[in-house]
């Protein structure tokens, strides 16, 4: 039981963060949407009146369209994801996030302790059967040896009374060496559960491992966008807007600077999805939705 509701929490996280990131994502396109709308109708207008090259309109024209396939892909990937976590939960109806802010999971887990797979469910169930093999072989063991009887009689035979004593018993099982078998075979079955405990933990042990370096490589990731790419966005859009408001730049300028401080905060999403999927197979492999 225990190990189905680690798995089923497990799988459930990742489903509903992976749902919210696709969902955030959706705002940021609604976004880009609205500026190349207004860039491509802008251009064409100037190519109607002769102010531009077709050049300048067939590039606005790609680049609303890109967009636009952008979105309905989103569509798509927030139904199927839906779709997922409905069928994880098995409930039904329309699901729309109580916060649309993707929030930075914590892990509370000592990078350098590979240990901390102890606590998976699996393992224990493994433990387990090792516990129960154990318990198996110690029983054919005690099967395996004589019985042993020992007492006092006191007696009378053709009602003549005086006859007494102590006598001792030795039982020997009668199927001796079919027993020996038996506990042969407890045996192997008991060292088959010791090796097999061995693998799973070994194999776990260098999954942690993995995980963490993997932890460790999405952290600094992270890092870059939430201390530098992140303001550098927030740069990028306030100074396009300042600069073609004032005439300093063009409207093919304006969305490019607009496009690139957009494409930071979307890889930026990308980025805190991919660290939140690590922390939530390291939560699962150490047992933490137990």
């Amino acid at each position: 039981l225990q190990v189905v509701k680690n798995d089923l929490l497990a799988k459930v996280t990742s489903a509903y963060y992976n749902w919210l990131m696709i969902y955030e994502k959706r705002e940021i396109l609604l976004k880009l949407d609205s500026i190349y709308r207004e860039f491509f109708n802008a251009a064409k207008l100037r190519f109607e009146i002769g102010e531009s090259n077709e050049m300048e309109k067939i590039l606005a024209q790609s680049k609303y369209q890109q967009v636009m396939i952008s979105i309905n892909e989103n569509k798509a990937d927030i139904y199927i994801a839906e779709m997922e976590l409905k069928q994880l939960m098995n409930i039904d109806g329309e699901f729309i996030p109580a916060d649309t802010v993707l929030i930075k999971l914590k892990l509370e887990l000592d990078e350098h302790d590979t240990s901390a797979i102890n606590q998976n469910p699996v393992l224990e169930y493994y433990k387990q059967s090792i516990n129960l093999q154990d318990a198996l072989l110690k029983n054919q063991k005690n099967r395996y040896w004589p019985d042993l009887s020992f007492g006092y009689f006191n007696m009378s035979i053709n009602n003549t009374p005086g006859f007494q004593g102590w006598y001792l018993g030795l039982g020997i099982p009668v199927w001796l060496w079919s027993n020996a078998g038996r506990v042969q075979a407890a045996k192997i079955e008991s060292q088959m559960a010791q090796n097999a405990y061995y693998e799973q933990s070994v194999t776990m042990r260098l999954e942690l491992e993995k995980l963490i370096h993997e932890y460790s490589k999405q952290s600094q990731s992270l890092t870059f966008y939430e201390g530098t790419a992140l303001e550098q966005a927030r740069i990028l859009m306030k100074n396009a807007s300042v600069s073609y408001n004032s005439g300093d730049i063009n409207y093919i300028e304006f969305v490019q600077l607009s496009s690139e401080a957009i494409n930071i905060i979307v890889n930026y999403l990308e980025s805190l999805d991919r660290y939140n999927q690590t922390v939530i197979r390291i939560n699962h492999i150490t047992g933490k939705y137990r």
